[in-house]
């Protein structure tokens, strides 16, 4: 996906008949994204309807059974890009206006004065992220992730930053109304427990140990618990922390 946006930008030095021109200003963006799902599930289950020998047991069923309750493996990966061009005399070929190239191949004009003299800008976001997971007969779903996003600016000041999410782990488990005694007291219930490690670093136009400005780690239970059940008697309750 791909936009384009120009107009004539009008101020600084005034003259005898009106405001001097400072050139044609131009806003590019562009967004491209791919998506891939693997269906790992997909793979084990001819291995489960494997018939059992004389003694009623069978390796492959067992592992068709287990990795049956595999979750699909997906990946998703996308770039945005931002451009701002200023005081161009006219306007950029139509490989810029169409997202194709980032070149204006276009002279600056306008005004001179370093009242008007404006920085053209540039902005890249890359995201990436892969996820699974396996849902237990039990009732119990875990599903983990990692995550990847890197950020670089140019212009006014050149920055970069980059940040990895892994492990990202979201568990949950549903049904504990059918354990013994539980059932008595709830319709329904559901605990949730999630967990992250995210390594961030950014820099002043790069992120090599010259230019590194930071570099952090963080560790994120989000949430620590969450329990919430329904009562006999439609009350319910719900904790978290």
């Amino acid at each position: 996906r791909a936009s384009y946006r120009d107009n004539i930008e009008i101020g600084g030095i005034r003259t005898e008949f009106g405001s001097e021109r400072r050139g044609l200003t131009i806003n590019t963006q562009k967004t491209s994204s791919a998506r891939i799902s693997f269906n790992l599930p997909g793979l084990f289950q001819p291995l489960a309807r494997t018939r059992s020998d004389s003694s009623g047991f069978s390796i492959l069923r067992l592992v068709g059974k287990a990795g049956s309750s595999l979750q699909n493996i997906t990946g998703n990966a996308s770039r945005a890009e931002t451009a701002n061009s200023f005081g161009l005399n006219e306007r950029p070929p139509l490989s810029v206006q169409f997202g194709f190239s980032n070149f204006t191949n276009v002279d600056s004009g306008g005004s001179t004065s370093s009242s008007t003299i404006r920085t053209d800008t540039r902005n890249i976001t890359d995201n990436a992220n892969l996820s699974s997971g396996v849902r237990l007969p039990t009732g119990i779903n875990i599903g983990t992730s990692a995550n990847y996003r890197h950020t670089s600016s140019f212009g006014n000041a050149a920055a970069e930053s980059d940040a990895v999410t892994f492990p990202q782990i979201d568990a949950s488990w549903r049904g504990l109304e059918r354990l013994p005694l539980l059932g008595s007291l709830w319709t329904s219930s559901n605990t949730q427990f999630g967990y992250q490690i995210t390594n961030s670093r950014s820099g002043d136009g790069g992120l090599d140990d010259l230019r590194l400005t930071g570099d952090t780690q963080e560790t994120s239970f989000n949430p620590l618990y969450s329990w919430t059940a329904r009562w006999k008697g439609e009350v319910s309750t719900t904790l978290r922390g």
